[in-house]
C-alpha cells in the first residue's frame, strides 16, 4: 500500500507476495528483488532464477540489492538462509540464466550493500542509466564494478520458508 501511495506511476504496479509462488504470469520490464534474496536457501535462489528469467521480456532486467556479510562463524541474522560474502558469490546465481550480470557495492559506515542487475539485453549502464542510492543523509551515484561469476552448482530442492517484502531502496534514473 505504501509503495503504491508513495511511488505511484502510470506504468508501475506493486505486488506483495511470496516470490516462490506469487509471480504473476506475463512478461515484465523489471523485476525488483530488494533486500530479500538472503532470506532464501541456495537451492531456492537457484530455482527462482529460472522462473524470474522466464517472466522477463527479452530486454527485461532483474535488479535489487542484498547486504554483504562479513565472514564470521554464524549467520548475521537468524532469518537469513544464505549470506553473500562478496560480489562473485552473488553473481554466480545469475550467470546461468542471464547473459549480462553486474554486481557492485556501496559502503556506508555500518553497512555494505551489493546491488545487482541481470539481463539478456544491455545492462542499465549501457542504456544510459545510473543507479542513485539514498542513504546516510545524501543521494549519490554508485559506480559499477562488474563481478565475474563462477559457474553455478546444482543444488537439491529445499524446504520453503515464508518471505517478507522490503521497501525499495534504489531506483534507476536517466544519466545526465
Amino acid at each position: 500500500k505504501a509503495a503504491n501511495r508513495l511511488n505511484k506511476a502510470p506504468n508501475t504496479s506493486y505486488i506483495l507476495g511470496d516470490i516462490r509462488t506469487d509471480i504473476p504470469e506475463g512478461q515484465f520490464d523489471n523485476i525488483i528483488w530488494d533486500a530479500a534474496i538472503e532470506h532464501f536457501t541456495e537451492a531456492e535462489t537457484i530455482a527462482l532464477m529460472g522462473t524470474i528469467a522466464s517472466r522477463l521480456k527479452p530486454d527485461g532486467i532483474l535488479s535489487g540489492y542484498t547486504v554483504l556479510e562479513k565472514d564470521h562463524d554464524h549467520k548475521h541474522l537468524h532469518q537469513h538462509e544464505y549470506e553473500f560474502h562478496n560480489k562473485e558469490d552473488l553473481a554466480r546465481f545469475f550467470s546461468p540464466h542471464f547473459k549480462n550480470v553486474e554486481v557492485f557495492e556501496t559502503t556506508f559506515p555500518n553497512r555494505t550493500n551489493l546491488y545487482f542487475y541481470a539481463t539478456n539485453d544491455k545492462l542499465p549502464s549501457e542504456r544510459g542509466l545510473t543507479l542513485v542510492t539514498r542513504g546516510e543523509g545524501s543521494a549519490k551515484a554508485a559506480k559499477a564494478a562488474p563481478a565475474k561469476a563462477a559457474p553455478a552448482k546444482a543444488a537439491p530442492k529445499a524446504k520453503a520458508a515464508p518471505a517478507k517484502a522490503a521497501p525499495a531502496k534504489a531506483k534507476a534514473t536517466p544519466a545526465k
